[in-house]
């Protein structure tokens, strides 16, 4: 025997299982999200699966490297932030494609008494002419300029009444040996 449906004044009309049309409603639009929700992971996941060749239109060429990309400090940027990786020479030296990181680079090398890694990236007459003088922390060196001129960037460092200068050949970055001098004044 069916009952009849009881309504009481101000409440909402319920079908036979006790919810409302618009608790249904709401209920079936969850579902449907919820789906949609679980469809696009299944679809992301389907292409960054680890099966061979490892997704669409990609191949597999060996471990990758994550790079950490910081946010475009743009406001309102609609812009998509990248990150572009560095070049590398065969020993795994980074070949900087800015001036300035490429003369610290050097500079580095000197303050670490690592010649391979400073002959990966100078002429050999800048990398005779920088160990020719060995690093002395008790020199505090500090940088102080990184500027252009004639296809070349000069970047400075000081300390005390000497400084050093090294040349960088802006053509010839990201580039192994884009250094072609380094003085001391």
């Amino acid at each position: 025997m069916i009952s009849p449906a009881v309504h009481l004044q101000g409440a909402p009309a319920q079908g036979p299982h006790g919810a409302s049309g618009e608790e249904r409603s709401r209920a079936a639009r969850r579902l449907l999200a919820l789906s949609a929700s679980l469809a696009l992971v299944f679809a992301v996941g389907a292409g960054c699966s680890g099966a061979k060749g490892g997704g669409a239109g990609r191949t597999n060429n060996g471990p990758e490297t994550l790079v950490p990309v910081k946010p475009a400090h743009q406001t309102g940027s609609t812009r998509a932030a990248t990150t572009t990786v560095p070049a590398t020479n065969s020993q795994g030296v980074v070949l900087p494609a800015a001036p300035n990181d490429y003369a610290t680079a050097v500079y580095d090398a000197w303050r670490k008494g690592d010649r391979s890694t400073a002959a990966a990236l100078a002429q050999d007459p800048a990398v005779i002419s920088l160990f020719a003088k060995p690093y002395a922390a008790t020199d505090k060196w500090a940088f102080t300029t990184c500027s252009g001129k004639a296809g070349s960037s000069y970047c400075t460092w000081k300390s005390g009444k000497h400084t050093l200068v090294i040349r960088v050949v802006n053509d010839k970055l990201s580039q192994p040996r884009a250094v072609d001098d380094a003085s001391f004044r």
